[in-house]
C-alpha cells in the first residue's frame, strides 16, 4: 500500500482570504501583499530549481500559520531537456494560463511567473485581469488583451508594486 503524508494547512487558501476580502470590499494592505508576495515568490523560486509548477492559483497557495506553501503538483513536470518542448500534458486553470499555455507552446519558468502575476493582480485589486464565461475569448484576453493596471481598481498601492505586477502580466 501507498500513503501520502501531507502537512496540515491550518489556516486555508489564498482563495479564502481572497473571497473574505472581496465581500468586505477590504483591500489587502500593501505591506500585507508584499509579505504575501515575497513567500510566492520564494515558493516557486525552490519549485524553478528543478520544475514547472503550470497550476499556479489562489487554491493551490495554502497557509500554514502565517507561512504560505505552494501545493498541487499535479501538472508540474520536471525542468529537462525533454520536457522543455511542446510536450505538454493537461490544462491548468483557463483564468490564471500564460499565453503559451492556450498554444500548448513551450513551457518555462516565465509561464508560472505568468499564472502568479495573475494571482498577484487578483490579490491586489479584489479581481480578474481578464474574465470571460467564453473560454476562446478568454484565450484572447491573454493572448493579446491589452494588459490593465492594478492602480485604476486600487489606487492605494504604490507604483513600484503596480509595475512589477504589469511586468509579470505582459507575455511570457
Amino acid at each position: 500500500e501507498y500513503y501520502l503524508v501531507m502537512e496540515f494547512a491550518d489556516n486555508g487558501s489564498l482563495r479564502r482570504l481572497i473571497d473574505e476580502r472581496k465581500v468586505k470590499k477590504d483591500f489587502f494592505q500593501e505591506s500585507a501583499l508584499i509579505d504575501i508576495f515575497k513567500q510566492m515568490l520564494l515558493g516557486l523560486q525552490a519549485v524553478h530549481k528543478s520544475a514547472l509548477h503550470r497550476d499556479i492559483k489562489p487554491e493551490n497557495m495554502l497557509f500554514v500559520g502565517d507561512t504560505l506553501k505552494l501545493s498541487d503538483f499535479g501538472l508540474a513536470k520536471q525542468i529537462d531537456q525533454a520536457t522543455r518542448t511542446r510536450t505538454y500534458k493537461g490544462w491548468g486553470t483557463y483564468i490564471y494560463m500564460a499565453p503559451e499555455s492556450w498554444s500548448l507552446g513551450k513551457m518555462t519558468p516565465a509561464t508560472d511567473i505568468y499564472s502568479l502575476g495573475i494571482v498577484m493582480y487578483e490579490a491586489v485589486t479584489l479581481q480578474l485581469p481578464f474574465s470571460s464565461a467564453d473560454i476562446k475569448e478568454l484565450e484572447d484576453l491573454h493572448k493579446y488583451g491589452d494588459r490593465p493596471r492594478a492602480r485604476a481598481v486600487n489606487p492605494q498601492i504604490s507604483l513600484k508594486l503596480e509595475s512589477i505586477i504589469y511586468k509579470m502580466i505582459l507575455q511570457s
